[in-house]
């Protein structure tokens, strides 16, 4: 929970928003949260630990005394944020119709601060949305749906995952799990699409598309997989490299936008004919900063522990620190690392290492070499910055 939590607070845009609030008299989770990174920002204690929050914002199916899944958690707690808000954005909204009879038109038009295209805090900040198109094989009909994400689960593609001893894993670039995400997948044999059009099952091909990009754009690296010849979690420990800048590959407004459902067989039969580099020629490259990286320290899903890197990606200069191996978020955040010996001319660090109460200044090289340095340290889970 601290990893994604300090993420959380290292994501500027969002800490800003979330601190601005007005919550007087409000008992809710984002109050809790507004009051967590109040304390990280403003607090002068060393360390904090976040106990009601914790017993606010845990899965109910988490087990105690056992280690848990921080993307789940995450996930859990980004939709709990956007569901309370949108809740309350619903309520306000009955209680200000309530009084529609009462008050004359021309003066209700500004009852309620959240129309039909308002969003939450958590969809301004992290949501995206993700296109899946399906072709059937025989008759070319495309059948599309679009969801909305505040994460995308990155596998690692088969062939390069290596099950031999951990020191000799192959290298996996973030890319390539880009690339895996997105290829093109043949659904057949017992995995046959129902092609609503034929009315039976046919052989398809699933693409997916990323329509509308977030302002922090977080992937899950998804290294814990099933093992069904053992019947058992199992971790895998690929090193992964990250890319300091990455362009997320966003379509633009294509014919593929619109429904083809109801189209002839001609323009359907046009649309299945793109290939893959046709449909690139469509996309826009957005590029992103990365922001912070959370890290799962452990042999196997049931074991070890998390810790993250952060950056706030708008630091420029800060007050030196005291010389400590601990120092306040809030110190580190802003503050700018002591100007000694040949660093004082070289550019400050901006990258932090947050392992619970611990929080020092670390290098950008020291990022980005977390899989070497330790076979059992793993890149587990992105944020990243949207670049204007």
């Amino acid at each position: 929970m601290n990893s994604v939590l300090q993420s959380l607070f290292m994501a500027k845009d969002f800490r800003s928003r979330v601190l601005s609030l007005n919550l007087k008299g409000c008992n809710s989770l984002m109050k809790k949260l507004q009051k967590l990174f109040n304390i990280l920002a403003y607090s002068k204690r060393e360390a904090y630990t976040p106990l009601t929050f914790f017993i606010a914002s845990r899965p109910p199916w988490f087990s105690s005394f056992s280690q848990e899944d921080s993307s789940e958690y995450l996930r859990f707690l980004l939709n709990s944020l956007h569901e309370e808000e949108r809740i309350q954005f619903l309520s306000s909204e009955t209680a200000a119709n309530a009084l529609v009879t009462e008050v004359p038109p021309q003066q209700s038009s500004q009852s309620t601060s959240w129309g039909k295209d308002e969003k939450t805090i958590i969809q301004h900040m992290f949501e995206g949305k993700l296109q899946t198109n399906i072709c059937c094989q025989t008759c070319k009909n495309i059948s599309q749906k679009t969801e909305a994400f505040t994460d995308l689960s990155l596998g690692f593609p088969p062939s390069l995952i290596d099950t031999g001893k951990k020191e000799h894993q192959k290298t996996v670039s973030v890319n390539d799990m880009f690339s895996h995400f997105l290829a093109p997948e043949i659904l057949d044999g017992d995995n046959c699409y129902q092609c609503g059009n034929c009315a039976s099952l046919q052989k398809a091909e699933k693409t997916m598309q990323i329509m509308e990009e977030p302002e922090y754009l977080i992937l899950n690296l998804l290294r814990f997989s099933y093992d069904p010849e053992h019947q058992v979690k199992r971790k895998i420990f690929n090193p992964v490299s990250i890319p300091q800048i990455l362009r997320l590959p966003v379509e633009r407004s294509t014919s593929l936008d619109t429904d083809l459902s109801g189209a002839g067989e001609n323009k359907a039969n046009e649309q299945a004919s793109v290939g893959i580099e046709d449909r690139r020629s469509t996309q826009r490259r957005v590029p992103y900063a990365l922001n912070s990286v959370v890290v799962h320290s452990g042999a196997t899903p049931e074991s070890g522990h998390y810790y993250c890197y952060a950056r706030d990606i708008s630091l420029r200069s800060v007050k030196p620190v005291k010389s400590s191996s601990n120092m306040s978020l809030v110190q580190a955040a802003g503050g700018e690392m002591p100007t000694s010996g040949s660093e004082s001319s070289q550019k400050p660090k901006q990258w932090l290492f947050l392992n619970d109460s611990r929080v020092t200044f670390t290098s950008q090289r020291h990022v980005l070499n977390t899989s070497l340095r330790s076979p059992e340290d793993s890149v587990y889970i992105l944020f990243y910055k949207k670049l204007s």
